[in-house]
């Protein structure tokens, strides 16, 4: 029941936080097949998030089990398809309810279902690929066998942030093609550890579309470079979540960069100035429409904005924010109708508070005017 409200949830409240998100290959997801969606990890629970609301399945995720210990936490965890699985360090009497945890997720395989794991086991905020454990190809193996069906599909998704610490900034999500299981043993019959096999080849096709900076090279650099190529920066309006060939172009430049050192920013400065020309316009519209709003919500999006930065773990710094402003925004809009309604009608109550929203809605271009004009060129 929580499942599809979460999902129109989160797809309001993303299109809010990223000023674009590109998504490509959405279509590729195959339908009424056991699919396993399999993604790099470099956000906490954002990549989770992201890959749900972006395409038709509907998903069951395999989390940290210790989160279910949390007893205000373990309903919503359930309705929203979680199933628990256990690390070695939560120690062996946990390690063995992840028996139970596998043969829910065999059933739910088993049922044409979806699950999303991350291979890559734990969530660090790199914008490149880190080696994968076997669970993919386990449970992909594992269902077949266990319940006698012809075939489970792997389905490869890459998630890449631009400054991703940072609000209106930029996301692609891309999906690639569905990977048959039976076709793989199939063309493997004589491999002496399949597990590994299949791993080292899911890897590879994870390989293909996941954006792979070199460690030795600051992120931002090529982060300006790729997004001030390709993305459109300079348009302010440029916003939302869009289908796009995007990601993969952007793909097809980094790997065509021969010298990361000598990047430079590319944005057309005639597109640049008339750009800033528009901006200005609107900076000035956007910021007499957006003082309600700036200030009923603001303070708490500024003080929770100060607070997740102070969260030890950067990977859990931008989805803890957007989690809890997005129930800071509910309860302060929730409290303002109460308000409202003891000195005017429902109608007018209703109606002063979506004014807010739209008022909130012009903080965003406020912000995304601001950055254009001031952004060194």
């Amino acid at each position: 029941m929580l499942y599809p409200i979460f999902k129109l949830l989160m797809k309001i409240y993303f299109n809010m936080y990223y000023k674009k998100i590109y998504i490509e290959g959405a279509s590729n997801v195959p339908k009424d097949v056991p699919l396993i969606f399999i993604c790099n990890h470099p956000n906490s629970f954002m990549e989770a998030c992201l890959v749900a609301v972006f395409q038709h399945r509907t998903l069951h995720f395999l989390v940290r089990g210790d989160m279910f210990e949390k007893k205000w936490l373990a309903p919503i965890l359930r309705e929203t398809n979680q199933i628990p699985i256990y690390r070695f360090k939560d120690g062996f009497e946990k390690l063995r309810n992840n028996k139970s945890s596998f043969s829910a997720s065999f059933d739910i395989l088993a049922e044409n279902k979806c699950i999303l794991l991350f291979p890559e086991g734990s969530t660090v905020f790199v914008p490149w690929l880190r080696p994968f454990q076997k669970g993919a190809a386990r449970l992909a193996t594992g269902t077949m066998d266990e319940k006698k069906i012809e075939d489970v599909f792997v389905m490869p998704c890459a998630v890449h942030y631009f400054n991703a610490l940072e609000t209106r900034s930029k996301v692609t999500l891309q999906f690639g093609e569905a990977i048959s299981t039976r076709q793989f043993l199939n063309s493997n019959p004589d491999s002496k550890d399949i597990l590994s096999d299949y791993t080292e080849y899911l890897y590879k096709k994870m390989d293909e579309i996941v954006l792979n900076y070199p460690e030795d090279i600051q992120r931002e650099r090529i982060d300006h470079y790729l997004t001030d190529k390709y993305t459109n920066t300079s348009e302010v309006l440029n916003m939302g979540s869009t289908e796009s060939n995007i990601p993969s172009r952007l793909k097809g430049a980094l790997n065509n960069i021969k010298d990361y050192t000598s990047l430079e920013r590319r944005t057309s400065k005639n597109n640049l100035l008339m750009s800033k020309a528009w901006s200005l316009t609107l900076l000035v519209l956007a910021f007499l429409l957006m003082i309600p709003a700036g200030i009923i919500y603001y303070p708490s999006l500024f003080l929770i904005k100060n607070w997740s930065r102070k969260l030890k773990s950067i990977e859990f710094q931008p989805p803890t924010r957007l989690a809890v402003s997005m129930v800071s925004h509910w309860l302060i809009s929730i409290i303002l109708l109460i308000v409202l309604i003891q000195f005017f009608s429902l109608k007018i109550a209703f109606l002063g508070l979506v004014f807010l929203q739209f008022s909130l809605f012009s903080c965003l271009l406020f912000k995304d005017a601001y950055q254009i004009l001031f952004v060194k060129s």
